[in-house]
């Protein structure tokens, strides 16, 4: 995977090559934002994880995770964007219990802890 380096809050980091500025964008946003839009962001996607859990994650972490969590549902909206790899730590989403009955019947989001 090609990266680019960016410069947040005086670290440089490596991201995926074209997600550059979303990574500034969504750093900018986090800034000011409640833990709980970082969870709902992992909602929409299949994930959950206890808003403690994403507090106690280093800022880079929330930022990528919302990069992430955006790029997945904007893609699933049929809308023509460039596929943003999962991130390592990260794992499948839609693994929990299965819920519901019948055709509704289906895996709940994945539990992230730690």
């Amino acid at each position: 995977m090609k990266t680019v380096q960016i410069v947040v809050d005086g670290q440089t980091w490596q991201v995926p090559r074209g997600f550059g500025a979303e990574y500034q964008r969504q750093a900018k946003l986090q800034r000011n934002a409640l833990v709980g839009q970082v969870r709902d962001l992992l909602l929409l996607v299949g994930y959950d994880a206890a808003e403690e859990i994403i507090a106690a994650w280093p800022f880079r972490k929330q930022v990528e995770a919302s990069v992430y969590a955006v790029n997945v549902h904007l893609r699933a909206s049929d809308n023509i964007l460039p596929s943003y790899p999962r991130p390592d730590w990260l794992p499948e989403p839609f693994q929990g219990p299965i819920a519901g009955e019948g055709i509704f019947a289906g895996p709940t989001e994945t539990l992230i802890g730690c």
